[in-house]
């Protein structure tokens, strides 16, 4: 049994995230995108940064991935993609408890989507192309949101003044 397969059964075991001393420490993402080019790309971008990096080709595989791996802590939608777009799949991730962070991506900027993005609970809406830089302030900073919220109402509060 490989260590990677030790660890992968210990955090199913625990059902919670844990953190190998040593590791990279870096982000469980999900790229979804029908497009093998953007998904490949973008995957091999993150995985280069560090991070444990999953993919899916619409929304009902991104959906499917979710609903089986309680760890991923982001996950890039595309808006447009054949079987389940990327909103009706936010909506269904949303709807978990503890979902992951969700940021869309899109070719087509259309205001009324990004709205509809926003408040189904989308952390960003990335305009394509986009900047390989722009995806990682996103990620990280959808992550420190994250973190700020799980943090009592009265310690939130005490850091803003």
């Amino acid at each position: 049994m490989s260590i990677a397969m030790l660890v992968e059964a210990i955090r199913r075991t625990l059902n919670a995230p844990i953190q190998v001393m040593g590791s990279s420490g870096g982000v469980r993402v999900l790229v979804t995108d029908d497009e093998d080019e953007i998904r490949n790309v973008l995957s091999e971008f993150l995985g280069h940064k560090g991070h444990d990096v999953r993919n899916a080709r619409n929304g009902a595989e991104a959906v499917r991935t979710v609903n089986e791996d309680p760890f991923l802590q982001v996950v890039l939608l595309d808006v447009s993609m054949p079987e389940m777009g990327g909103i009706e799949a936010l909506n269904f991730i949303m709807d978990r408890d503890n979902p992951p962070s969700a940021i869309m991506m899109t070719a087509v900027a259309d205001r009324e989507v990004a709205r509809q993005a926003l408040k189904t609970g989308a952390f960003d809406y990335i305009l394509k192309p986009f900047d390989f830089a722009l995806i990682e302030s996103s990620i990280a900073a959808c992550l420190s949101q994250k973190e700020f919220k799980k943090q009592p109402w009265w310690k939130r509060l005490a850091r803003r003044q």
